[in-house]
């Protein structure tokens, strides 16, 4: 708790913890659409093949993204939408065990 006071009077109302209520929630990678949803789908179909060049990779990289289809970004953005709801509900704080 002594740290804590200090980190307090040193940096005021900027401290971003589990601990303090933030007033909003910052670069949350919970609402960031490439975070929790694009990203690891990437990753999952790009290391489906042993890659051996970073040309691989980046020839792997760019047919992932040819491949993003309509109806992905509706559903990913239509899972937005219920996280930005349950990020208000929670008054802006932790809403992750909720999803």
């Amino acid at each position: 708790m002594e740290n804590l006071r200090y980190l307090q009077e040193f940096y005021g109302d900027r401290i971003i913890s589990q601990n303090l209520n933030p007033e909003w929630p910052a670069r949350s990678p919970d609402l960031t659409p490439l975070d929790y949803s694009i990203f690891g789908w990437m990753k999952d179909n790009i290391y489906k093949h042993r890659l051996h060049t970073l040309e691989e990779l980046m020839d792997a990289i760019i047919h992932c993204c040819q491949n993003i289809d309509v109806v992905m970004l509706e559903n990913i953005f239509e899972n937005k939408k219920r996280r930005v709801a349950l990020c208000l509900q929670q008054n802006g704080e932790h809403f992750q065990h909720l999803l």
